[in-house]
């Protein structure tokens, strides 16, 4: 086997020579730069990071006036703007599901008591002659106010054909004032009903009566079953 030649050529070593010179006077030429003497010129564009550049290097002074963005500070550090103007209303939402019941109120007070008197009048029998004193079957007396009234009797003719008349009356200066009445003919030893109704109004306490009287025939009649139910309200309409 050839032994290596292990002297280096002239030309290696001019080569070698070269490349020490060119990195020793580079390292020469950074060590020895005077300050302030790299400018913005000299850096290609992009190439300084955060991290060479010292703590609190990059002042306000050093900012170009509006150069930076809203996005390059950390939250919160700058103040709110003005609130905006209002938007426009939104559209209405949909309907609500209903409620559930409130409980239910107190109750209130009691009302005055209504004007709901009733008065009535029964009578079994009755017997009804020519004299104006017979011919009333039976009478109430009532406070001033308004009534509703209902009144029936059996009128049974004892003597010859006639027409009875009965009627809910009462006496005002001894004038007789019939609030409703019935006529009726009745044949001889005939047995007919009479009804009446209505409403009143009365200005004092009065004598209210059912009478009962002959407008012409038989001079007497009997009276049965008689009965006059006046009720008192609190007004009468119409």
């Amino acid at each position: 086997m050839p032994r290596l030649n292990r002297r280096p050529s002239p030309s290696m070593v001019v080569a070698l020579l070269a490349l020490f010179v060119a990195l020793g006077g580079s390292s020469y030429a950074a060590a020895q730069l005077a300050k302030n003497s790299v400018g913005s010129a000299t850096i290609k564009n992009g190439q300084v990071k955060s991290v060479d550049l010292a703590s609190s290097s990059v002042t306000s002074a050093k900012v170009k006036d509006r150069s930076l963005l809203a996005k390059d500070f950390k939250a919160g550090q700058l103040p709110a703007g003005k609130a905006g103007a209002a938007g426009a209303p939104g559209a209405p939402g949909p309907k609500g599901d209903q409620g559930a019941p409130g409980a239910p109120g107190a109750n209130g007070a009691a009302g005055e008591r209504g004007p709901s008197n009733a008065s009535a009048l029964k009578k079994a029998t009755h017997n009804v002659g020519v004299v104006p004193a017979s011919q009333t079957v039976g009478s109430i007396s009532l406070p001033a106010g308004s009534y509703t009234f209902a009144a029936k009797l059996v009128l049974e003719n004892t003597g010859g054909a006639s027409v009875p008349a009965c009627m809910v009356s009462s006496v005002v200066n001894n004038v007789l004032v019939p609030f409703d009445q019935t006529v009726l003919p009745v044949a001889a030893n005939a047995i007919s009903q009479f009804t009446m109704g209505g409403a009143f109004t009365l200005t004092d306490t009065t004598t209210v009566s059912l009478r009962c009287a002959k407008s012409a025939g038989a001079d007497t009649y009997t009276v049965t079953n008689a009965s006059l139910v006046a009720t008192q309200v609190g007004a009468l309409v119409g």
